[in-house]
């Protein structure tokens, strides 16, 4: 009987192993034969990428970091360029926050150091293998996932990108830099990672930095002992005790005051603070994602943002691209919140005319998704399309040159019974 986890017997996964020292080659071909698995060897990246043109496509590759000739990294870049979807584990001698990083960046599914124990190499390529097999058609037309509070929801070629890298960095502990304009859905992106990393069973928590001032956000962040200020009658854990082991989320990171960057910083580096008015220093393990619609190259040369904080945030970096660039969402958005709102507030949603529909794809949204929610919640209670039509001209008018719709916005079309 098959010792596979998952995998049916009848249809061996490929594996194909690729590895300049010819030792390793062998022992990982003769440990993924014993395990069930059909496995190809390469001893350079040249001779992976003649394998797989040759008509040999992989469940999953198993690539050395570092090779001469051709090296991992380049090897990854071409396979994610001419296959994409395929399955690549980067497996490396070099261990490093860095390495990781550029495994991710350029794709790589997943990253292990060498030498690793067997059976930790085997439990990672039966996770791998569990999951969807790896499809090089073309990605989903729409994407929609429910998350603890909210909903990802994608039918733009930005955004299902930005879903993929979401996922992907989601397999790291690596902090994580979101940034984009207001009500783009950076605290739902922010949700996503937490969902799909090692921490989801623990607790998410989101921080908004320029909701509060600056001595309520320290000890919100951190807590504080007796006696530390006035009215400090108790101590009180921050938000960093409640979340230990799971994801915290500052949001508007951007206002966050120089005194707290220096705090947060060390945060970052040793995973160690002290509260407010306290000695004792507390050690917490915490994934921290941050957001904010800041010009970070702006607020880095006029001093407001540290740059060593920057520069801690910065290995991996999601731009949510503004709704005006991915009108193709827009659709997509209607159809659900449309839906929510009249659950919500218990009535029947209203048809929509290709009309409005084509009103909202040209309309810019200088308020992203918050402002198109803003705007559906209205339709319901005004139920009048042509009153509503008539807001969007008018605002229109008064938008900034830039934001001026083209004549040739692109309308998308969508099947309102169809759902």
């Amino acid at each position: 009987m098959s010792r596979l986890c998952g995998i049916d017997p009848l249809a061996k996964p490929r594996i194909l192993v690729v590895d300049d020292d010819t030792a390793i080659r062998d022992l990982l071909n003769l440990m993924l034969t014993e395990e069930g698995y059909e496995v190809r060897t390469a001893a350079s990246g040249l001779r992976a990428e003649e394998i797989i043109l040759r008509g040999y496509y992989p469940d999953l590759v198993l690539l050395d970091s570092l090779m001469p000739e051709q090296d991992g990294p380049t090897t990854l870049r071409n396979l994610q360029h001419s296959y994409p979807g395929l399955k690549v584990v980067m497996l490396s001698g070099v261990t490093g926050t860095r390495q990781v990083v550029e495994a991710v960046k350029l794709g790589a599914y997943d990253y292990l150091a060498k030498p690793c124990h067997p059976s930790e190499l085997l439990e990672l390529v039966a996770g791998c293998l569990r999951r969807a097999p790896a499809a090089a058609g073309p990605a989903p037309l729409e994407i929609t996932e429910e998350l603890d509070e909210g909903v990802f929801l994608a039918a733009s070629r930005a955004l299902r990108e930005l879903h993929e890298q979401a996922l992907r960095i989601a397999r790291t502990d690596l902090p994580v830099l979101i940034l984009g304009e207001s009500g783009t859905g950076k605290e739902a992106i922010a949700r996503l990672i937490h969902k799909h990393s090692q921490r989801a069973e623990r607790s998410f928590l989101k921080l908004n930095c320029a909701a509060l001032p600056a001595e309520l956000v320290e000890s919100e962040l951190f807590g504080y002992e007796q006696g530390a200020f006035t009215g400090a009658n108790h101590n009180k854990r921050g938000k960093f005790e409640f979340v230990d082991h799971g994801t915290m989320l500052l949001d508007e990171i951007g206002e966050l005051p120089s005194v707290l960057q220096a705090k947060l910083l060390q945060v970052l580096q040793d995973g160690t603070f002290e509260r407010l008015g306290g000695r004792k220093t507390i050690k917490v393990d915490v994934r921290l994602i941050a957001a904010t619609n800041v010009d970070m190259p702006r607020a880095l040369a006029n001093g407001t943002f540290r740059e060593d904080l920057y520069y801690r945030l910065n290995a991996c970096v999601l731009q949510v691209p503004p709704l005006r660039e991915r009108p193709e969402d827009i659709p997509l958005l209607l159809r659900h919140y449309l839906a929510e709102y009249a659950r919500l507030y218990n009535c029947t949603a209203p048809p929509i005319s290709q009309a409005l529909v084509e009103g909202c794809c040209r309309f810019p949204w200088p308020g992203n998704v918050r402002e198109l929610c803003s705007f559906l919640k209205r339709l319901l209670m005004v139920r009048d399309e042509s009153a509503m039509l008539r807001d969007l001209e008018d605002l229109t008018l008064h938008l900034p040159r830039r934001l001026q719709p083209g004549a040739g916005a692109v309308a998308a079309r969508m099947d309102w019974n169809g759902g």
